[in-house]
């Protein structure tokens, strides 16, 4: 477009400047946005103004590259953040095995302290007596009272004292004073004994279906578990209660007497003062006898 255009138009000069400036400062604004625009990257543009800058393709560029570390940068925060998720889940793994071990210590904190009240109960029921020692009033013991020595009772003198209490079972022969014990089938053989202090008692039952063999002299029942105290023989007396295996035409009315050497002798009634001396025959002998043991 040129100014003749303009003039040969009729307008005034006044006019045609105003335009003139106007187009060019379109012109000019032109310029500056394509330099706003399309100035290369990294690169600044002047505008006619003497503004600088750089171009919004600088930005763009710019951008995506920050748009491309912003998205490594989230890329790693989720990768940080599942690694903290996960360390998250282990320490609550860790937490719960706390917790259970926890509650295993307490389980046996528990069991511990059961045993202990068990054992101070169990404790609390025991006496110890050392030495010489004196109960006085009504006392209950439900377990075993043990003393390595005697035990007085009624008052603190040897003749109150008791040393000894046992209970068994010991086991009764048939025997002969020459030949010692007889050959026999013995069905029954049982002997129970009492001891307290120094007096013994004896029990016996004894049961042969056969005799097989026996020697000669005095008949007596061997096998007793403690001897007598008395040098002298025939202390004590004992009864029987069933006699089958002694002849009934000879004793009547049987009685046991008890020698030193813990044989149980058989007396004769006709003759209170003479040893049984016939043969055993197959049968039962039972009976009992209490003496002094030395």
């Amino acid at each position: 477009m040129s100014t003749s255009f303009f003039v040969n138009n009729g307008g005034s000069t006044a006019a045609r400047d105003t335009i003139e400036g106007q187009v060019a400062a379109a012109t000019t604004a032109k310029e500056d946005a394509v330099k706003v625009t399309n100035t290369a990257y990294n690169a600044q543009y002047t505008l006619s103004d003497g503004t600088t800058g750089y171009s919004a393709n600088h930005y763009s560029q710019n951008s995506a590259s920050i748009s491309a570390t912003v998205n490594t940068n989230m890329l790693e925060t989720g990768n940080f953040r599942s690694e903290a998720l996960e360390h998250r889940n282990r320490s609550e793994g860790f937490k719960d095995e706390a917790q259970s071990f926890k509650n295993d210590a307490e389980s046996y904190k528990n069991q511990a302290e059961s045993y202990k009240n068990q054992a101070e109960a169990a404790t609390s029921n025991l006496v110890n007596l050392v030495g010489n020692e004196s109960i006085t009033g009504n006392k209950t013991f439900t377990g075993d009272i043990i003393a390595s020595g005697g035990i007085k009772l009624g008052g603190t003198a040897a003749a109150n004292e008791l040393d000894d209490y046992e209970t068994g079972t010991w086991t009764p022969y048939l025997a002969r004073w020459t030949g010692g014990n007889i050959s026999a089938t013995y069905t029954t053989q049982n002997g129970r004994y009492t001891k307290i202090g120094r007096m013994v008692t004896l029990s016996f039952d004894i049961n042969t279906s056969a005799i097989h063999g026996q020697g000669s002299s005095i008949a007596y029942i061997a096998g007793a578990p403690f001897n007598n105290s008395s040098s002298v023989n025939y202390q004590f007396a004992g009864t029987f209660g069933i006699r089958t295996s002694i002849p009934q035409a000879t004793i009547a009315t049987s009685c046991i007497k008890h020698n030193q050497n813990s044989s149980i002798m058989i007396r004769q009634n006709n003759d209170f003062d003479e040893n049984y001396d016939d043969a055993f025959i197959a049968g039962i002998i039972r009976g009992s006898i209490t003496y002094e043991h030395g």
